[in-house]
């Protein structure tokens, strides 16, 4: 009876111990940081397509024809803002709003319909999206001064083609997956625990429904990190 109560007493002291370990690990994985980002930068467009908006391209014979994004889009530039939490120091999740300006080679003339022709200065193709990413950092960034991180992500929205003084208005809901890579540096500490950090916000858009272009974004973003 004395060593099944001595059994017995260890075997609690162990689970306590356990529990105890278990409870200090959870604290530690939760460890939690609130984001706010704001960001903008430089996008290239590529793939190939067989519309512009709604309009389908054609040759001379009203043949169906794909045209790569080189012949029909520039460069162009984005910018947005985010909302995040990041745990552990690795896991980010960030909800928030891109705009993306699709500029239109502007010495092309593009057809709309049977009869309506226009030049691409003269067109305005822009993206609004709401945008949901998750990306793993490397190290710890609320312990380390560099983390690089990869990850991605989904954004769905309008995708608006116009022109002005003609009836041309085609709004359309698209959306796309993306794979996220860059790398965040601390600048400074703040009040309360938070810091900046300098994020360079790279991006492909891998995948996308077929009236959404697709682009590789490179952008620079300011990121704050702070206690909820």
């Amino acid at each position: 009876m004395k060593r099944s109560s001595i059994l017995l007493s260890l075997m609690l002291a162990a689970l306590t111990l356990l529990a105890s370990t278990a409870d200090a690990s959870l604290l530690r994985v939760a460890r939690r940081y609130s984001l706010f980002d704001i960001y903008g930068g430089y996008a290239a467009p590529y793939g190939n397509y067989n519309r512009l908006g709604n309009a389908l391209f054609t040759d001379e014979f009203g043949q169906r024809v794909e045209h790569n994004a080189d012949e029909f889009l520039d460069d162009t530039y984005f910018m947005g803002v985010e909302f995040g939490r990041l745990v552990a120091g690795r896991f980010l999740g960030t909800v928030g709003f891109r705009y993306t300006d699709m500029k239109l080679k502007p010495d092309g003339i593009y057809t709309f319909g049977s009869s309506l022709q226009l030049p691409g200065f003269a067109i305005h193709y822009n993206q609004y999206d709401f945008t949901v990413d998750l990306d793993y950092m490397i190290f710890d960034i609320s312990r380390q001064p560099i983390a690089p991180y990869i990850g991605g992500g989904f954004w769905g929205g309008w995708t608006s083609l116009s022109a002005d003084q003609t009836a041309l208005n085609d709004d359309q809901f698209t959306a796309g997956l993306n794979v996220n890579f860059g790398c965040d540096v601390r600048l400074a500490s703040v009040d309360g625990g938070g810091f900046v950090a300098l994020s360079s916000m790279n991006s492909l858009n891998l995948l996308a429904t077929d009236q959404r272009p697709r682009y590789f974004n490179f952008g620079l973003g300011l990121k704050y990190y702070f206690r909820p």
